[in-house]
């Protein structure tokens, strides 16, 4: 008997952990804080029980027994399980929880009737009491029952788990509900390295003019480039040519006045300077540049996807729950693509810009805050988040069929009492 009470109050121990790590969204049926009454009591009475039939032994007849204290203390117990019991009858709670504890209360509060000496008739009573009890459990009409509790629970997964196969990262893993698979796909955005068509100044020879003249002196640099240089005494003196211009040539005074800013904006400028002519003179066009196209370059998140059992204390519990990992990510170009096969076709076409990034340095820090990834992983978040919430109904399954296990084991034993206690 005491190996069974130790096992019972393991049990209970188990139920008790099974609600503290169960998550917040849990129902808040299963955190009554009857129940927890419940499991305390009944945790109370079965130590207390335990010392009772360790000390049974030590007494020779009945009679020395019912005289006792070792008695009192039993009778003690068995008002108190009962008095909890009752405050749970009261209440009606026939949830998950509720049933895991109760099942075990039965097997002690029968034990203490007969080590109190109840008669057949009261112990027939309490059987059908406790079977009547357990029937509300497992009657799917009875709102809050296990089964109700369960099928509800398995409405809610169904749901959610046809609303995560249709979330990105679902639809990238080919998400389907109850397969024992594992599987993997690669978050991907990218960007292709382009520059776009675009016009660039060129210089080119100036034609020749003679000494004293400004002959052919045109203007090419932007009106903001011409006050730049009259502000520090350099004025443009011909614009007769939209490709070429003469100006003054700036004083030494003037030139060591310029910054090193501006001076380098004349550098840009000014392609020669004519010693004879006292002119600085450039000559400069514009060209059309066509577009460049070059690299390929996506980020890739490796994320991998399996359904495994959860283990406590390195045991199996029969739980299986969907457990996601992902890898840091890499920015690769079409150059070592044979790294990642497919990888190309992996982008969504909505996912992938156009940009100027020259090189894998600025494809990694431009992919790296780029709109599109941060979408991405916004959608891996919500993935994640649905995986928890389908993790959490299926942990509310398993309690549910676990409780109704141990509900229809309990009247199984109740019927072969009731055989007994005619």
């Amino acid at each position: 008997m005491n190996g069974k009470l130790d096992d019972i109050q393991k049990k209970l121990t188990e139920v008790l952990v099974t609600l503290d790590g169960l998550p917040s969204e849990v129902d808040r049926l299963l955190l009554n804080n009857n129940s927890r009454v419940l499991h305390t009591r009944v945790g109370g009475v079965i130590a207390g029980y335990s010392q009772v039939l360790n000390d049974r032994p030590h007494y020779p007849t009945e009679a020395a027994w019912r005289s006792s204290t070792s008695y009192a203390d039993c009778r003690a117990l068995i008002e108190r399980l009962q008095s909890a019991r009752q405050e749970i009858n009261w209440l009606n709670l026939v949830d998950p929880v509720t049933a895991m504890v109760a099942t075990q209360a039965f097997l002690v509060e029968q034990g203490l009737m007969l080590s109190l000496g109840y008669a057949g008739w009261q112990l027939r009573a309490n059987c059908e009491l406790y079977d009547k009890w357990f029937s509300s459990m497992i009657d799917p009409s009875v709102t809050g029952s296990i089964t109700n509790y369960t099928a509800n629970a398995v409405t809610r997964l169904s749901q959610l788990q046809e609303q995560a196969s249709k979330e990105h990262v679902g639809a990238l893993l080919a998400f389907k509900a109850n397969e024992s698979w594992e599987r993997e796909t690669y978050l991907c955005t990218g960007v292709n390295d382009v520059t776009p068509a675009h016009e660039e100044w060129v210089d080119e020879d100036c034609p020749p003019i003679e000494h004293g003249t400004h002959g052919g002196g045109g203007l090419s640099l932007h009106d903001e480039a011409i006050e730049n240089l009259a502000r520090v005494g350099v004025h443009v003196r011909e614009r007769t040519r939209i490709d070429q211009f003469i100006i003054d040539r700036p004083s030494d005074s003037n030139m060591s006045a310029i910054g090193d800013d501006l001076r380098g904006k004349l550098n840009t400028y000014f392609s020669s300077f004519d010693q004879n002519s006292g002119l600085l003179r450039v000559c400069r066009r514009t060209v059309g540049v066509p577009e460049q196209s070059r690299e390929k370059y996506r980020w890739l998140k490796r994320v991998h996807l399996r359904l495994e059992e959860v283990r406590q204390d390195g045991k199996g519990t029969g739980l299986m729950v969907y457990a996601i990992s992902t890898d840091p990510p890499n920015v690769v170009s079409n150059t070592v693509a044979s790294a990642y096969p497919d990888w190309l076709s992996r982008c969504s076409a909505d996912l992938v810009v156009r940009a100027d990034v020259r090189t894998q340095a600025g494809a990694t820090s431009y992919l790296n805050d780029a709109a599109q990834t941060t979408q991405l992983l916004q959608w891996l978040d919500e993935f994640s988040l649905s995986l928890q919430k389908i993790n959490q109904e299926r942990a509310k399954i398993a309690l549910g069929f676990q409780a109704a296990a141990a509900v229809g084991a309990a009247k199984l034993n109740i019927n072969e009492l009731l055989k007994i206690y005619r």
